[in-house]
């Protein structure tokens, strides 16, 4: 986390805000998270993980191609 999240709404509820920043885990409080900064939801993915992808969009054929057989 950037020193500038310190600033984000998100924060204003927390009195060592540096702190909650630095534990990472305030954004998602699983176990795993918590516990181990394993991120078992996949919403919070580091750039080296095999799911983590560059992409931010979807088309909708692409979504009725993954789904089609679902």
């Amino acid at each position: 986390m950037h020193w500038d999240w310190v600033h984000h709404s998100a924060l204003v509820g927390y009195d060592d805000k540096a702190a909650e920043v630095q534990q990472g885990f305030w954004n998602c409080r699983c176990v795993p998270m918590r516990e181990r900064k394993e991120c078992h939801c996949m919403l919070f993915l580091t750039p080296e993980n095999d799911f983590a992808g560059k992409e931010r969009t979807i088309s909708l054929e692409e979504i009725k191609e993954t789904t089609a057989n679902l």
